[in-house]
């Protein structure tokens, strides 16, 4: 099992388990996604954790609760950090 695989469950896992315990645990699993590049995985436990925790299942109303924002703002970090940060070499003088 590869290391974004394992990610990937354990953040499968929080995300089942935090309505069970306490919501820390399901942004702990929305970050883990968003760490092995799971964007669907990410988004797909945000909605479901918005879901278990009552917001209304309307069609893009569902951006304005916690988990889902915290989906969509982790990937959009993400992403910006691909591209101007992480990977870049630092100019030599």
């Amino acid at each position: 099992m590869t290391r974004q695989a394992l990610i990937r469950w354990l953040s499968v896992l929080c995300a089942l388990l935090a309505p069970l315990t306490a919501w820390p645990l399901g942004v702990l699993g929305i970050l883990a996604a968003v760490a092995a590049r799971g964007a669907l995985l990410a988004l797909g436990l945000g909605l479901f954790l918005d879901l278990m925790y009552g917001a209304p299942p309307v069609r893009f109303h569902s951006f304005l609760y916690p988990f889902t924002f915290l989906a969509v703002l982790a990937l959009a970090i993400r992403i910006v950090a691909e591209r101007y940060v992480i990977g870049k070499k630092e100019p030599r003088l």
